[in-house]
């Protein structure tokens, strides 16, 4: 997977003050419940390379919103 020219954004809308998380990757992750089709068209990649992506992601990754402080 790649970010592509312009990098990686998201946009997060905390709703609630004990949001819940979903991991991006590991055996219970959104990627490995999700079919290749949906993959292959949101990254507008080839089926093959959405399955690559479902199926070998690291066990240890995931993906966090970055830490902010209030002054």
């Amino acid at each position: 997977m790649r970010a592509g020219s312009n990098g990686f954004e998201w946009v997060s809308f905390k709703s609630s003050s004990q949001p819940m998380k979903s991991p991006m990757a590991g055996s219970i992750s959104v990627m490995r419940a999700m079919p290749i089709d949906v993959i292959s068209n949101a990254y507008q990649i080839s089926p093959r390379e959405a399955e690559q992506l479902k199926m070998n992601r690291d066990p240890q990754t995931m993906l966090l919103s970055p830490a902010r402080t209030s002054s």
